[in-house]
């Protein structure tokens, strides 16, 4: 799996070693350095192992469809699409819910500082 492929298809004003770097030590690819913000400058989550996966499946596939062995006369290339982009929504959806499950907690333990129920 090529990550920064996978993260730049998820988030496509991501740069490059500014907001992300990848790193392989020999063990295998993984996010070294994770910076990348929402429209908000808030940081989003680092993406999941599985969030990276279907993210570079989408690109192999969106790749594949440029190919001659999807043509236009292909009766699936408008279904091979559609999945492709429903597996894009799914990603960023999963990566919204993260966010949005940190910020709940994030609240819940600033009331229960404050007492507050």
């Amino acid at each position: 799996m090529n990550i920064k492929k996978a993260i730049l298809h998820m988030y496509p004003e991501a740069k490059p070693d500014q907001d992300f770097t990848v790193f392989d030590d020999g063990e295998g690819p993984y996010i070294a350095k994770w910076d990348v913000r929402d429209a908000q400058h808030q940081i989003v989550p680092k993406p999941s192992k599985e969030q990276l996966e279907i993210a570079y499946q989408i690109v192999v596939n969106a790749e594949k469809g440029n190919s001659p062995v999807d043509s236009p006369d292909d009766p699936l290339t408008g279904v091979k699409q559609q999945n492709a982009m429903l597996l894009k929504t799914l990603a960023l959806k999963e990566v919204e819910l993260q966010d949005l499950k940190k910020q709940n907690a994030g609240i819940l333990l600033t009331l229960a500082k404050n007492n507050i129920r």
